[in-house]
Parts: C-alpha cells; sequence; structure tokens
C-alpha cells in the first residue's frame, strides 16, 4: 500500500476535469480536479479526506470524515450503504447512509479510483490505478473476496446486472476490461480511444460509452460507442470535454 498522496479533488456543483502529474517516483498519475453529485453525496476533499452530505437546498448537513484524497462513491440505495474510493489510503470507505457515519474501512489495492455497486449480488467492484486490477468486494461482509487483473491504470468501472458483466476502462492500455462478474475473471478486452477514463453502460441497446481523454488535441474530446453483445468498438465520437460519463440518453 503507498504511503505518499498523488492528487487531490476539489468539489464545486457540476461535471469533473481530470488533469495529470508525475509523483516523486516519476510514476504517471492522474490528478482528480472537479465537481461532481452523485445521488445526494458530494465529494468534497479537504487533504485529511472528507464526504460532504448535502441536501436539494444549499448548505451541507453532514461532513463526514474518511481516507486521504477520496476520489469516487456509489450508493446502494437498497442497504443504505455508499462506497468511497480513498486514493491515497488505499481503501474503501463504508458508509451508513441513514447515520451519515463511517462503518467499515476496507483495504484494497494501490490508488483506488472508481467504483460501481451490484446490489443484486451484493458485489462492489474498485479500480486500483497503481495495481492494475479490480477488487471485489462482498458488501454484505465488508471483505475482498478476490482480485482480478486488468489493463494497465484502470479508472472507471461500471456493472450491468443482467448480463454479469463489469466494464473497466484502462487509461494506460487504450481499451476496456470485460469481466464475467460470476467467474471473476477477464473474458475480452475492447480497444477504445486514447487514454479512456470512464465508462456507463445501457443494459437496453447493449451499449456502453467510454470517454477518451486523449494526450494531444488530435486524440481528445471522444466517445467511443462499445457493442457489449459482440464486445466490439462500433465508433468514436468527437466530444468537446470528455470526462464522467452518465446515463445515455
Amino acid at each position: 500500500m503507498q504511503t505518499h498522496e498523488t492528487g487531490s479533488v476539489e468539489t464545486h456543483h457540476r461535471g469533473r476535469m481530470k488533469t495529470h502529474s508525475r509523483d516523486r517516483r516519476g510514476t504517471h498519475a492522474v490528478r482528480w480536479v472537479g465537481w461532481g453529485a452523485v445521488v445526494a453525496l458530494l465529494l468534497s476533499l479537504p487533504l485529511r479526506g472528507a464526504v460532504a452530505v448535502g441536501a436539494a437546498a444549499p448548505g451541507v448537513v453532514s461532513t463526514i470524515t474518511v481516507g486521504n484524497s477520496p476520489d469516487d462513491v456509489a450508493v446502494n440505495p437498497a442497504t443504505h450503504r455508499a462506497y468511497v474510493t480513498n486514493n491515497g489510503s488505499g481503501s474503501v470507505s463504508v458508509i451508513d447512509t441513514r447515520r451519515n457515519a463511517v462503518v467499515a474501512s476496507i483495504g484494497v489495492g494501490d490508488y483506488p479510483y472508481g467504483v460501481a455497486v451490484n446490489p443484486t449480488a451484493d458485489r462492489a467492484y474498485i479500480t486500483n490505478g497503481e495495481s492494475g486490477s479490480v477488487s471485489v468486494i462482498d458488501t454484505q461482509r465488508n471483505a475482498v473476496v478476490v482480485t482480478i487483473s486488468v489493463g494497465g491504470s484502470p479508472i472507471g468501472v461500471a456493472v450491468n446486472a443482467a448480463t454479469n458483466r463489469a466494464y473497466v476502462a484502462n487509461y494506460d492500455s487504450r481499451n476496456v476490461s470485460v469481466i464475467d462478474t460470476r467467474s471473476n475473471t477477464a473474458v475480452a478486452t475492447i480497444g477504445t480511444g486514447h487514454s479512456p477514463g470512464f465508462v456507463a453502460v445501457d443494459p437496453v441497446t447493449h451499449r456502453a460509452y467510454v470517454t477518451n481523454l486523449g494526450a494531444s488535441s488530435s486524440a481528445s474530446g471522444s466517445v467511443s460507442v462499445l457493442d457489449i453483445s459482440r464486445n466490439a468498438d462500433l465508433y468514436t465520437r468527437r466530444h468537446a470535454h470528455p470526462s464522467r460519463v452518465g446515463t445515455p440518453r
């Protein structure tokens, strides 16, 4: 587990933007600066780590201390739990959303970024950017049950509970790993654009949408549309400032 931090997150009201830097080891690191609201949770990151919980009206009603550099959050409304990846601590904080309190901390891989929850299977999927892996958490026991190797610098993850598949955007590998969530194995790899960041799945149309940050003006600003029934990249659409993909319209 790492003992130093590589980035920070600042919270505003909407959107999210990613910048890049190199840490003191010379390793490429991803730094998040941005704004984003997920359900009723708003990521708020002073360096010591906290999550701010706010209502529809302006004003924070509670601030929950978590690990260092919290990055992403997912909520399971059925169990009243929220899962926060702590990039600087190599852990996931589990929050009881009724009491707004941390009830567990789960160690995962190095530099955890993305999190997705499958409520029907009681599983959470955590991307570990530095480890090149996905930690699978049993959300009933709050324990890692398996670690799955994927591509280089995985960031975003999305789950399709209907097909028992998870999709992981591998930033350095320029592809998406397809995971069979029943066997907990990577069963396919789909090429994308340059530096894919986040992924969202439409289970009705069997499409996945992947943002490609890119390394230059000629390669950036695109979204890859994947045919997940065939595990193929249909095409890449240009987009002004890709970061996190939401539900397709």
